[in-house]
Formats: structure tokens, C-alpha cells, sequence
């Protein structure tokens, strides 16, 4: 079986690609850098091949140019279009990155994984010239019209920036020409459009080795504080005011929470985050490698999102041993009342509940952190790879069935 990726350059792409690779099956992966790189130094020495990549690169086509050319027209284009600059930006690179990856593709896999919104141009072609290869859309996020419809009911207009009609469009042509939709939750499942039938719902996983729970006494959880963390973009989407104003009730109610933030503030939120700052420990942007010691310095982890595919962040938590409160249906490995609480959408109320219980019950913690962990453990990376191979396999078989 040979397989090939295409889209964003996301941890979930980043460690199918290696075990495809460990196993021999990764024919390409066309993507918009060199994978496992993130920092601008290292992709430039890899590029002007002054230092030695991943074997896997071999196989990568890097279109790096979309980086250049994103921070262009989003300069070019605030002047006129404000805040919706950036997804003017955004949607004009993924139709450059499309374009781009058609033009680099085998035409001999059995297997097309490609991420939504960058792969239309891909797909078209394989219809056309490879009948037998299985076409399948990663839906990491959720659909573009959902998104709109959730915004302008909760949120104000000067909150949020809508998804481009281009966008939709897009997303509906790669609905219609895909044999398979994958989806990391329930909540992006029940977003789609309800004539979707093809739909698989595959968590992401985690990487338990980086993420894991270090020694804490008894002492930790019987401080007098609640510690609440927070990781992510802060701004509405993230559902970051709702947080800050449950646990601003919590403490005038005699509760004694930190409230600890990382991640980097949105433009649309920055006046408001100045107001509020004094009020958290502000951690600022934490390098990946380095949130394993963050997860581990809370009692709770709090998301209580609008959007989500099923963030990530989560699976790290509880890979820390953290207890999560997330949004009903983002988070498939969670298990209400025991390594976390599902919390209502746009409702204070209910987060305010949930976390004043778990205040007033601190030996579920204990309990909840070991639930946690093993939740993870039994849905790592590697387990998703297993899913998806299966998926692939069954995918092939009733292709060649039906030719």
C-alpha cells in the first residue's frame, strides 16, 4: 500500500507521516515545511542544506513560499480589509498550496490523505487519472457554515472574522469528490452537512512519552488555591472570557483559584486582556517542548471553546495527568465525572458549577488525574495510526469491489 499526504503541517499529519514512513507505506507527503521544524533558523539551515534533515523530508515536498507569501497579503491587505485581512491571507495561500500539490503528485498511490481545504485541486486530478486511489478527507475543524452560524449566535460582530464563501465552496467540492471523511469528534460531526453519510469519527492522539504526570504529593492537591490553567490563542473563539469571568465569580465568592494563561493574545482581544491581566499569571507563548512542566503545575485544565476540531491540548493534559473541562463534544476521551466534565456551550453558569465542585472535592482530583492518564494511554498516536490503516485497508477493499 502506498500512501500519500497532503495538507497543513500539523502534529497529527507530523506523526502519521513517520509511522507510514516506519512502515514503508508513505509515498509523499506535500506539506508547507520540513516536518518536526518549526523554528524559522532551522528550516533555512535544512533548506541551504547546511545541516542534515529527517530521512522523511526525502519524501516531503516543502512549499515554504506560502509562509512568504501569507505575511505579504496580510500586510498588503489590512489597510482595506482589517481584521479580515487574515482570511483573505489565509484562503488565497490554501488555493496557491492546492494548486502547488497537484502539480506534485503521484499518480500511482492507493491512498490520498488530504486535509481539508487544501486539497480540491488534488483530488479532481485523482479522479481523473487514478480511479482506483482511495480519496480521503481529514474534516480537522469544523464546517465553515457551522462556524458562521455558532459566531453570530453567541458572539458579537467585532468578536470574530467569518470563513470566506471561497472557503465553503471549497470544502463542499472536496465533500462531494472524497470516498471518506475522517473527524476528530462528535461536535465536528454533527456540524457537517446532513446529507455526509461517509463519516469516520477518529479521535487525535498524543504522545505519552512527552506528556505524562510527574510525582505529586498529597500536599499538592490539598492546597488551599485551585489552581485553573488555560493553554491556547486567548480570545473569543477559545471561550477564554467565559473562563476568566466563572473564576472571577468563584473568587468573589470566597474561592481561592489561580488562574494560570498561555498562549498568545489575539489582536481582537488584546484591549481587553490589558484590562484583565493583573488578574492571572500570564505565561506568554510556551515552546511545545516545554508545556509537559505547565500541565503539570495545575489542578484543572479549562476550555470551554465555541470552535474546535478536538484541540489538542486536551490530549496533552491528560496525558499529564490533568483533568479537563471542555465543551460537550470536543473531546472524545472524555468521561464525564471521571477524568473531567463536559461543560454547556457559552454557559458561565455551568462552568462556574463545575469548577466550584471539584473545589469543594479535591480528592476527586487524585482519582481523576490517574483516569486521566490511562485515558491517554489508550489513545495515543500510534493507536489513531492502527485506526487509520484499518480505515485505509477497508476503504481499498470496497474500492476494488465496486470496479
Amino acid at each position: 500500500m502506498k500512501v500519500t499526504l497532503i495538507g497543513r503541517p500539523s502534529r497529527e499529519l507530523t506523526y502519521l507521516a513517520k509511522q507510514l514512513y516506519k512502515d514503508e507505506y508513505l509515498q509523499k507527503v506535500i506539506t508547507f515545511r520540513y516536518l518536526d521544524v518549526n523554528d524559522f533558523h532551522e528550516t533555512l539551515k535544512i533548506f541551504l542544506r547546511l545541516k542534515k534533515g529527517n530521512d522523511i523530508n526525502k519524501l516531503t515536498k516543502k512549499v515554504l513560499s506560502i509562509y512568504i507569501l501569507n505575511s505579504l497579503l496580510r500586510k498588503l491587505s489590512f489597510p482595506l480589509l482589517k481584521q479580515k485581512s487574515i482570511e483573505f491571507a489565509d484562503h488565497t495561500c490554501d488555493k496557491y498550496f492546492s494548486f502547488i500539490a497537484s502539480n506534485n503528485l503521484p499518480l500511482d498511490s492507493d491512498v490520498y490523505h488530504g486535509w481539508a481545504n487544501y486539497s480540491l485541486s488534488s483530488f479532481k486530478k485523482i479522479s481523473k487519472k487514478n480511479q482506483n486511489g482511495v480519496k480521503i478527507l481529514e474534516m480537522y475543524c469544523v464546517y465553515p457554515k457551522f462556524e458562521i452560524e455558532t459566531y453570530e449566535k453567541y458572539l458579537d460582530k467585532n468578536q470574530f472574522v467569518l470563513p470566506s464563501k471561497g472557503r465553503i465552496k471549497t470544502i463542499d467540492e472536496e465533500f462531494r469528490i472524497a470516498d471518506a471523511i475522517i473527524v476528530p469528534s462528535e461536535f465536528v460531526k454533527k456540524g457537517l452537512p446532513t446529507n455526509i453519510t461517509n463519516v469516520y469519527v477518529i479521535p487525535f492522539g498524543t504522545d505519552c512519552t512527552k506528556f505524562f504526570p510527574k510525582n505529586k504529593s498529597k500536599d499538592f492537591y490539598d492546597k488551599d488555591e485551585l489552581i485553573v490553567l488555560f493553554v491556547g490563542s486567548i480570545g473569543y473563539r477559545k471561550g477564554f472570557h467565559l473562563l476568566y469571568d466563572a473564576i472571577k465569580r468563584l473568587r468573589e465568592n470566597g474561592k481561592k483559584v489561580k488562574f494560570k494563561v498561555a498562549g498568545s493574545v489575539e489582536n481582537i482581544y488584546s484591549s481587553r486582556f490589558k484590562e484583565i491581566a493583573n488578574n492571572i499569571e500570564y505565561l506568554g507563548r510556551i515552546p511545545h517542548d516545554k508545556l509537559n512542566d505547565v500541565y503539570n503545575s495545575a489542578h484543572l485544565f479549562a476550555l470551554p471553546s465555541y470552535l474546535e476540531g478536538s484541540p489538542l491540548v486536551t490530549y496533552e493534559s491528560l496525558a499529564a495527568g490533568l483533568p479537563v473541562i471542555v465543551t460537550e463534544g470536543m473531546q472524545p476521551l472524555i468521561e464525564e465525572g471521571k477524568n473531567g466534565f463536559f461543560t454547556k456551550m457559552n454557559d458561565v453558569n455551568d462552568i462556574f458549577d463545575k469548577i466550584n465542585w471539584i473545589y469543594e472535592n479535591r480528592n476527586w482530583l487524585i482519582e481523576a488525574s490517574h483516569n486521566a492518564r490511562k485515558s491517554a494511554l489508550e489513545n495515543t498516536w500510534e493507536v489513531r495510526y492502527t485506526r487509520l490503516i484499518n480505515l485505509y485497508e477497508n476503504l481499498l477493499m470496497k474500492k476494488k469491489g465496486n470496479l
